[in-house]
């Protein structure tokens, strides 16, 4: 190797010497001290500590945040997620970043902590994976057995995300959402199907609350966001679509995208009033006032509240009476008046820890320590904190705890 190289200009490549750090130390030694025209690039984590050797520390490449709020031109501005594309998309010419596969490519990025050699052979094995897949796919559809399959394996899964219709309690939320974020990439299949056929989206309009619901807590507010989108392309004027639209209008809202929800709770509201939904009317101007509060319009967004409230008294739902006192307490402290707020607070607690629901309970115990916060007492601060995060620790609500 020495006769051959000691007359050339030439650099060499070696590549991962930490697995044979001493052996690629001694080797790059000899080279150098018998050709003088030679230059080595090694790559390692580790110095291979040899004299004349100048290192360089090539960083990671940016990765996504664990809970990401991103759509998907947002993720296509990390560099872990560029080169995972990049280099799946040289294997497989039709590989695309879409609402189905993103969420898997963000967790190999993350798991690799942006390593890009170790990203370039993921995503070879990503492309392994999906020609086994259009192997099995094309089996399938030879047995003539693929659509009705793929209808029970929609239902099924359907079924489980309907589970948290109207609000499963706290003994059972934390294993409802797990047993669906186990089951996230099936779910995503579902729903993927029944939003591209014209006579399931209704399917999925139907459930929009605990889709919702589920992405809000879990952390999926953008892709609940898309899915919800592609229901409501269908036409309607129903209080199902009603429905979807005030629940898109949340996601947004989390998201910070105040136009939007804006938008979505407008078209929401409207629908409501011409079925003359008084409860649906009520549920979206407590989240048009949300929106006023978070825009910096307290006065609005008290009004919303108060005339939320007015017709929630008449309605005896206790969950949206719990919602709307809550969020009154919140723009209240706000505005300075913490008597007002101690009031309606401390009643929103009292009808969330009657009804069980932990998040609702997690919310307002937040609104208490930051009016406890507002009035000096610290210490009851503290505690209404510490009990606000061990209740969210334990359905491992990371909106709360992210």
């Amino acid at each position: 190797m020495i006769a051959f190289l000691e007359p050339r200009q030439t650099l060499v490549l070696l590549d991962n010497c930490e697995h044979l750090l001493v052996g690629c130390a001694e080797l790059t030694t000899a080279l150098l001290r018998g050709c003088p025209g030679l230059r080595i690039l090694a790559t390692s984590r580790e110095p291979l500590r040899i004299d004349g050797e100048t290192a360089w520390r090539v960083p990671p490449l940016a990765t996504p945040p664990v809970a990401p709020t991103l759509d998907l031109d947002g993720l296509r501005q990390y560099e872990a997620v560029q080169l995972f594309v990049d280099r799946a998309h040289a294997g497989r010419r039709d590989f695309l970043l879409t609402p189905l596969n993103a969420p898997a490519v963000l967790r190999i990025c993350q798991w690799l902590d942006g390593l890009p050699l170790a990203i370039e052979l993921a995503a070879a094995r990503y492309r392994l994976l999906e020609t086994v897949r259009q192997y099995a796919r094309e089996q399938l559809r030879e047995s003539g057995e693929a659509l009705p399959l793929k209808k029970r394996h929609r239902r099924r899964f359907l079924e489980q995300l309907e589970q948290g219709r109207g609000g499963p309690r706290a003994t059972d939320r934390a294993s409802w959402l797990d047993r669906l974020e186990a089951d996230i990439d099936n779910l995503r299949v579902a729903l993927s199907g029944s939003v591209s056929e014209p006579a399931e989206r209704e399917e999925v309009l139907r459930l929009a609350e605990p889709l919702a619901h589920f992405c809000l807590l879990r952390g999926y507010q953008g892709e609940g966001r898309q899915w919800l989108a592609a229901a409501l392309v269908q036409p309607g004027a129903s209080a199902t679509r009603a429905g979807a639209l005030n629940a898109a209008g949340t996601l947004a809202n989390e998201q910070g995208d105040y136009s939007a929800a804006a938008a979505r709770y407008s078209e929401s509201l409207a629908l409501y009033r011409e079925l003359d939904d008084a409860r649906g009317m009520a549920r979206v101007l407590i989240n048009l006032g949300t929106v006023s509060k978070f825009q910096g319009d307290l006065a609005q967004a008290r009004a919303r509240y108060e005339t939320g409230l007015e017709i929630v008294r008449k309605l005896e739902d206790t969950p949206l009476l719990a919602l709307v006192l809550n969020n009154l307490g919140s723009v209240a402290i706000d505005l300075g008046d913490n008597k007002r707020a101690a009031a309606v607070l401390e009643e929103s607690l009292a009808l969330k820890r009657q009804a069980g629901t932990p998040d609702g309970i997690i919310v307002t115990l937040i609104n208490l320590g930051e009016l406890a916060r507002a009035l000096g007492d610290l210490d009851r601060a503290a505690s209404l904190g510490e009990e606000a995060l061990a209740l969210a620790g334990s359905i491992n609500a990371r909106r709360h705890t992210a």
